[in-house]
């Protein structure tokens, strides 16, 4: 017995004949980090833009922390008691040479008797330049 040969023909997809663009070679190109690509004329005007904002904003929150606790007159040893941590990662943290995490920020607000709008309405004065 012969079979019938199926009605349905099934067919791989045919591959996109679009070309993907390539990104334009700079003759003078800087190298990402880690990587053998260059980077864009555009993209690296953005890359030193954020480091200057970066550098800009790191300085703010612990300022912001530092005003805050000038402001209420307390110690840093006062502050690092009331929040469990030690003394020395509040002066990190203080000095920018430490991020604190969520939680961590979360200690030293409550230890310093803000809330996350007070802090924010700092850290928003800061930024515009008003402190």
């Amino acid at each position: 017995m012969k079979t019938q040969p199926s009605k349905h023909v099934v067919t791989k997809p045919q591959p996109s004949r679009a070309r993907s663009r390539q990104p334009e070679r700079l003759t003078q190109s800087a190298k990402a980090p880690n990587s053998n690509l260059p980077y864009s004329a555009a993209c690296l005007a953005d890359r030193q833009l954020s480091e200057i904002y970066a550098v800009h904003n790191r300085s703010i929150l612990p300022n912001a922390i530092r005003h805050l606790r000038e402001a209420r007159d307390l110690t840093q040893y006062a502050v690092a008691l009331r929040a469990g941590i030690s003394r020395d990662m509040l002066v990190r943290v203080e000095n920018g040479r430490s991020v604190p995490t969520f939680f961590l920020l979360s200690k030293i607000m409550y230890a310093l008797g803000v809330t996350w709008g007070q802090f924010a309405s700092v850290l928003d004065k800061m930024v515009a330049g008003k402190m």
